[in-house]
C-alpha cells in the first residue's frame, strides 16, 4: 500500500503535467500558427490533428491523471496520512473541472467542425470559441498540476530526512517499550519498521542486535547515530 500512495502520486503529478503541456501547445503554438492561414488550411489541419491525437498513448496521457488521482486520493484515506490529503483531492477536482471542459465545450465544437460546410463557416462556429476554452481548461490543468507539488515535496523530505529505522530509533515511528507487558521480557523494545515489529533492543541488552545490522544495510543509519542512541552492539 505505501508505494501504491508514493508510485500513483508521482504518476498523477507526470501525467498532469504532460496533459496541461498539450493543452499549452494548442494555445500558444498550434491555435496561433494556424491562425496566419487560409480558411482551408486551418479546418483541414483541425480535423487532421482532431483524428490523429485519438490514440493510445494519449488516451493514457489523458486519462491518467483521474485514474491514478483517484488512487493516491484512495490510498490516503485508510493509512492515516491525511495532511496531505487535501491537496491531492483538490489536484483530483481540478482535472475533473478541465474534463467537463473538455467535454461540454471542446469535443463538441470538434464535432462540429468535422460536420460543418463550408470550410468558411466551419472555422467561424470554431476557432474563438475553441481557443478561449481552452485557455481554461490549460490554467485549470496547470492549477492541477501544482496542487500536486507539496505533497511530493512532503514525501521527498521525509524520505531526505529520515529512513524508516531512523525515524523509529528516535520516537517518530512507532517504537513502542512493552516492558509491562505480561511474558515480555523487561529489558526488550520493539520498533515497528515497514508494518514489521524488530527487536532493537535496549542500552546494555545484547538482543535484537542482528536485526538492527541487517536493518542498517537498508536505513543508512550511521554508527554514530546508532551509539548516540546507545543501541546495543553497535559500539
Amino acid at each position: 500500500m505505501e508505494s501504491v500512495r508514493k508510485i500513483s502520486l508521482v504518476a498523477a503529478l507526470v501525467t498532469t503535467e504532460l496533459t496541461a503541456g498539450v493543452y499549452l501547445a494548442f494555445s500558444t503554438a498550434v491555435l496561433p500558427g494556424l491562425a496566419r492561414h487560409d480558411d482551408r488550411t486551418f479546418v483541414l489541419a483541425m480535423r487532421g490533428m482532431n483524428a490523429a491525437i485519438l490514440n493510445p498513448v494519449f488516451a493514457v496521457v489523458f486519462g491518467g491523471p483521474l485514474v491514478l488521482g483517484g488512487v493516491a486520493v484512495a490510498t490516503r484515506l485508510p493509512s492515516g496520512r491525511r495532511d496531505d490529503l487535501g491537496w491531492v483531492a483538490l489536484a483530483l477536482g481540478l482535472y475533473v473541472v478541465t474534463l467537463v471542459v473538455t467535454g461540454a465545450v471542446n469535443v463538441p465544437l470538434n464535432n462540429r467542425l468535422d460536420t460543418t460546410e463550408p470550410v468558411e463557416e466551419a472555422r467561424a462556429v470554431f476557432e474563438r470559441r475553441w481557443v478561449r476554452w481552452n485557455v481554461v481548461r490549460t490554467m485549470v490543468c496547470i492549477a492541477s498540476f501544482v496542487a500536486l507539488v507539496p505533497p511530493l515535496a512532503a514525501e521527498a523530505a521525509e524520505q531526505v530526512e529520515h529512513s524508516p529505522l531512523q525515524r523509529a530509533l528516535l520516537g517518530g515511528g512507532g517504537a513502542v517499550l512493552l516492558r509491562d507487558e505480561p511474558g515480555v521480557d523487561r529489558g526488550a523494545a520493539l520498533v515497528e519498521i515497514d508494518d514489521a515489529w524488530v527487536d532493537v533492543g535496549v542500552p546494555g541488552d545484547g538482543r535484537g542486535v542482528a536485526e538492527v545490522l541487517r536493518d542498517l544495510d537498508h536505513s543508512g543509519l550511521d554508527r554514530t547515530l546508532a551509539r548516540a542512541l546507545g543501541v546495543a552492539g553497535l559500539v
